[in-house]
């Protein structure tokens, strides 16, 4: 028997497969569908795996909830859904993959890519059009959507595996080239602006520049040195709290982790943005945000009530 999680995993796989294909046979129409269906598959995947509950949507709590009852109840039995999903709801694929990144925070990675998938498939399914992107921008994003959500390694993709391969290889080039020419132009605008000023000049300035943004600094929002300029930047992002058990002891040490998606530097006017950026730039997006109280991550968290009375 196939669970809705298990069912919406597969259904993403063929879609994938089938993208593929049409890219081979380079029928744009038929690819961007598919690799539209395949990417909304697999993020609503994502969102399954923690409870089909969380797919439910409704224009109002009665709606909602009569969706919901019925991914409850169907959650391990997709055949028997199958003759009640045309009374349910469910999220859209931008909603599936906001509600995945708040599950996942690590998959902001590829939101830029979901983003535009779905964005072109729009444009096919609902008004016959082509969409701002060609065809191999929309399907090595499908790709990359796959890749992470799904672990897809090379030997799925059968035949298609050197092609896959060599356009993931042609991704992160392209990644790589786009942040080494933000980095230069960084460092350019830092010479233009400082480079004729004295030590202590350029220290003065670059201090009250920093001094003059701290007002910004929050639990999310902390100072990084710029990876281009070498000054006091901000980075940003979302936290989320992990517990280790150290070794004899009962108790774990919670630590806050900051999991970072864009940097901005005042002093070279660089701006990084997305976690394939940071990371092209040799930042480690999951940042240690020391100082901030993990009880004030969970101050929004509000227990199940079932968990909460134990029942």
């Amino acid at each position: 028997m196939e669970s809705i999680h298990e069912s919406l995993t597969n259904s993403a796989k063929r879609y994938a497969l089938l993208a593929a294909q049409e890219y081979v046979t380079e029928s744009y129409e038929a690819c961007v569908l598919a690799a539209g269906i395949a990417t909304e598959h697999a993020l609503k995947s994502v969102v399954a795996a923690e409870s089909p509950v969380f797919l439910a949507s409704g224009r109002n709590e009665a709606a909602w909830f009569s969706s919901a009852w019925r991914l409850h109840a169907y959650a391990e039995d997709a055949n028997a859904f199958d003759a009640v999903s045309g009374e349910v709801q469910t999220l859209s694929g931008n909603q599936a993959l906001a509600r995945a990144i708040a599950i996942h925070p690590t998959l902001k990675s590829i939101e830029v890519h979901a983003r535009r998938v779905m964005q072109c498939r729009n444009a096919q399914a609902h008004m016959g059009m082509r969409g701002a992107e060609n065809m191999k921008v929309v399907f090595t994003s499908c790709i990359r959507i796959a890749t992470e959500t799904l672990g897809l390694q090379s030997e799925f993709w059968g035949s298609h595996a050197g092609m896959v391969d060599s356009l993931l290889d042609d991704l992160a080039t392209e990644l790589r080239q786009r942040v080494e020419t933000k980095l230069a132009a960084g460092r350019a605008e830092f010479e233009r602006r400082f480079g004729s000023e004295s030590a202590a000049v350029r220290s003065t300035v670059i201090e009250q520049i920093e001094r003059s943004r701290e007002w910004r600094y929050s639990e999310e929002v902390r100072p990084f040195e710029c990876p281009a300029c070498g000054t006091g930047a901000l980075i940003r992002g979302t936290n989320h709290v992990e517990a280790d058990f150290p070794e004899h002891s009962d108790y774990p040490v919670e630590i806050v982790i900051l999991d970072a998606n864009r940097l901005d530097c005042e002093a070279c006017h660089l701006s990084l943005d997305g976690v394939e950026e940071l990371e092209a730039a040799e930042i480690d997006p999951e940042i240690v945000n020391e100082g901030v109280d993990p009880g004030d991550v969970y101050a929004s968290f509000e227990p199940d009530e079932d968990w909460l009375r134990d029942r």
